[in-house]
């Protein structure tokens, strides 16, 4: 499964409680800022990355898509920097 599918199964399931009627969650306007937070703190536990303020800006949460690519790009930093840290 990749990310966005992830993220967008999360989102339905555990946010929405319903099935998807209208596209995109994050692009359609479905989710509080509650929700988002929720979501946040979710894939920092689920994938084992940080967000910064920087990171919680429009153009990453405008679409399922740029969240998913955020994420992948963070988990790639953080594998790179775990892997320099080891001897």
């Amino acid at each position: 499964m990749t990310v966005e599918n992830e993220i967008t199964d999360f989102i339905v399931g555990e946010l929405l409680g319903r099935v998807r009627c209208c596209g995109d969650p994050l692009a359609t306007g479905q989710l509080d800022s509650l929700s988002i937070a929720c979501l946040l703190d979710h894939l920092a536990e689920r994938y084992e990355i940080d967000f910064g303020d920087d990171d919680i800006v429009a153009e990453n949460l405008s679409n399922v898509s740029a969240l998913a690519a955020l994420v992948t790009s963070k988990r790639a930093h953080a594998a790179a920097r775990a892997g320099a840290v080891r001897p």
